[in-house]
């Protein structure tokens, strides 16, 4: 009897653990340090004037929106570039003014905790 219950505890935590572990892998639940709420924009104003370089940036490791808001303000932080980053994609839009080198931005990713897959000159 006393093994029954033993089991039957086990049973209940491998399955709050396995609802805790699909939810993280499907970017709902606490991740990297963060919390459920996204970390706060960097209240920064940024115009670019005339785009020059476009990129899309493969990036692994992106689990939820801390992760994406982490790698945003990453990238935000070059001079003359704003991007956009597609969560489930695993992918980021980058739109730079002047000459941004790949190696700059893989860098920046890197900076964020993050690795870049792949980087694709878009425009």
């Amino acid at each position: 009897m006393g093994t029954a219950i033993i089991l039957v505890i086990l049973f209940v935590i491998a399955l709050f653990a396995l609802k805790g572990t699909f939810k993280h892998l499907s970017g709902q639940g606490d991740c990297c340090g963060g919390s459920r709420d996204p970390l706060p924009k960097k209240k920064r104003i940024k115009r670019i004037e005339a785009v020059t370089d476009v990129y899309l940036v493969k990036i692994d490791g992106m689990h939820c929106n801390h992760c994406k808001e982490s790698v945003e303000n990453a990238l935000e932080e070059l001079e003359g570039v704003t991007v956009k980053v597609h969560l489930k994609k695993g992918e980021a839009l980058v739109q730079a003014a002047g000459n941004l080198e790949e190696g700059i931005i893989r860098e920046a990713v890197k900076k964020a905790g993050f690795s870049v897959i792949d980087i694709k000159r878009a425009g």
